[in-house]
C-alpha cells in the first residue's frame, strides 16, 4: 500500500475543482492513517478501517491511473466533487474495490484447465492440426483455447515456450523445433474474467453484480465493451491470449500487467515481481489471419489500470490478507471477528468460477 502523492498528475490538469476534489481523498487518507495508528478495539474493527483506507487510495489512484485519456479521470474527479462526506467518498471507493478491482481479481477457485491436445487425436502436419483447430464452433472456453493457440504460433505470449500437448501432438511442429526448446502446460488467459458472464439468466443477484461491473467500462469512456463481451463474446480472441500455468496465475490476480509502447501491439511487462519484466521485458502480438485478432488494446489498459491502483492503494494486498484467513479457519466466528472474511466469500457468489 502506498500513500497517495501529493500532486495532481498533469494528465487531469490542476484547476480548482480537480485540486478541490483531490485534497478530500488527501484529508480523508491522513484521518484514516491516524486512526490505524492510534486504533484500539477488535481484530475485525482494525480490518474495517484497513479496507476503508484502500477504498479511499482507489479514488486518489484513479485520478493518476483511470484508463483512457484524461476526460477518464475527470470522470472521477466529478464523482469525489459530489461527495458531501467522508462516508459519501467511502462509498464510491467502495464501488470501486467491489466492482472495478474484482472486476479482474476476483477468483480463488481451481483454474479452469483446457481442452488440450490429449484427447485429440496425432496429426503429422501442421496444416490439419491448424484445420482441426480453426474447425467451426460455438463460442466458449475450449473454442477460444484453439484458436488462440494457432493465432499465437502454439507458445506463451509472454515466455515463448510452446504448448506441451500441441508438442506431443504433432510431428511436423516438433520437427521444426528441435528438441532445445521450452515446453509447458499452457492455459487460455482471458482478459476480462469469464465468470462474470456465467450464470446471469437465471440469478437476479449475480445479473445485478454483473451490470454494475460493466458500467466501470462505460465510465472510463468505453461504452461499447459491455455489448462486445456480453454472454458467450466473452470468449472473442481479443479478450483471450495464451499463457503458461504460472503466468496466467500472475495476470489473473493482477500481479503482473501489460502496459503499451509506441510501437503496435508492443507491451511493457511489468509486474509486483521485478525478476519477471528482467527476464520477458514485453510481449508482441502479431496475426496472420484477420480472422484471428490480437488482444484488445482497450482491454489490457483497462486492466493494467486495475493492476496498478489495486496495488498502490492496497486492495490486491488486503483481498489476499482475507484469502489467508480465509485458508486459515474452519468455522466462522460467533464473535463477529470473521465478518470481513463472510463478506468477501459473499460477495465472490456474484462472480462464480466456471466449471
Amino acid at each position: 500500500m502506498s500513500k497517495l502523492p501529493k500532486d495532481l498528475p498533469a494528465r487531469i490538469g490542476r484547476s480548482q475543482t480537480s485540486s478541490s476534489a483531490y485534497n478530500k481523498v488527501l484529508v480523508l487518507e491522513g484521518e484514516l492513517q491516524l486512526s490505524i495508528e492510534n486504533f484500539i478495539g477488535t481484530k475485525d474493527s482494525k480490518a474495517k478501517l484497513t479496507k476503508d483506507l484502500c477504498c479511499c487510495r482507489i479514488l486518489g489512484y484513479l485520478f493518476h491511473y483511470a484508463p483512457g485519456a484524461g476526460d477518464s479521470a475527470q470522470g472521477a474527479v466529478k464523482e469525489v466533487v459530489s461527495a458531501c462526506s467522508n462516508s459519501d467518498l467511502l462509498e464510491i471507493g467502495l464501488f470501486y474495490y467491489n466492482h472495478f478491482i474484482r472486476l479482474f481479481r476476483a477468483n480463488e477457485g481451481p483454474i479452469l484447465q483446457p481442452a488440450n491436445c490429449e484427447s485429440r487425436p496425432s496429426f503429422d502436419t501442421m496444416a490439419d492440426m491448424i484445420g482441426d483447430f480453426l474447425a467451426p464452433a460455438t463460442q466458449s472456453h475450449a473454442s477460444a483455447k484453439r484458436r488462440a493457440l494457432v493465432r499465437d504460433g502454439f507458445r506463451c505470449v509472454v515466455t515463448k515456450a510452446y504448448d506441451a500437448d500441441v508438442l506431443k501432438a504433432n510431428s511436423e511442429l516438433r520437427g521444426q523445433v528441435g528438441n532445445n526448446v521450452e515446453a509447458w502446460k499452457t492455459q487460455c488467459c482471458h482478459i476480462f474474467d469469464e465468470s462474470i458472464n456465467v450464470g446471469i439468466d437465471v440469478d437476479a443477484d449475480k445479473r445485478a453484480y454483473a451490470a454494475a461491473a460493466w458500467s466501470i467500462t462505460t465510465r472510463f469512456g468505453y461504452s461499447t465493451i459491455v455489448d462486445e463481451l456480453a454472454g458467450q463474446n466473452i470468449h472473442r480472441l481479443e479478450n483471450v491470449m495464451t499463457m503458461s500455468t504460472q503466468i496466467r496465475e500472475l495476470f489473473d490476480s493482477l500481479d503482473l500487467w501489460f502496459v503499451a509502447t509506441d510501437e503496435e501491439d508492443t507491451y511493457k511487462i511489468e509486474s509486483i515481481f521485478g525478476y519477471i519484466p528482467e527476464k520477458y521485458p514485453q510481449v508482441h502480438f502479431t496475426t496472420t489471419d484477420p480472422n484471428l485478432p490480437v488482444p484488445s488494446p482497450r482491454y489490457l489498459e483497462i486492466h493494467a489500470a486495475c493492476a496498478r491502483i489495486a496495488h498502490l492503494s492496497g486492495a490486491a494486498e488486503y483481498i489476499e490478507s482475507v484469502l489467508r484467513d480465509y485458508e486459515e479457519i474452519t468455522v466462522l466466528a460467533d464473535d463477529g471477528s470473521s465478518a470481513e472474511v463472510l463478506a468477501h466469500l459473499l460477495q465472490a457468489i456474484y462472480v462464480p468460477v466456471g466449471v
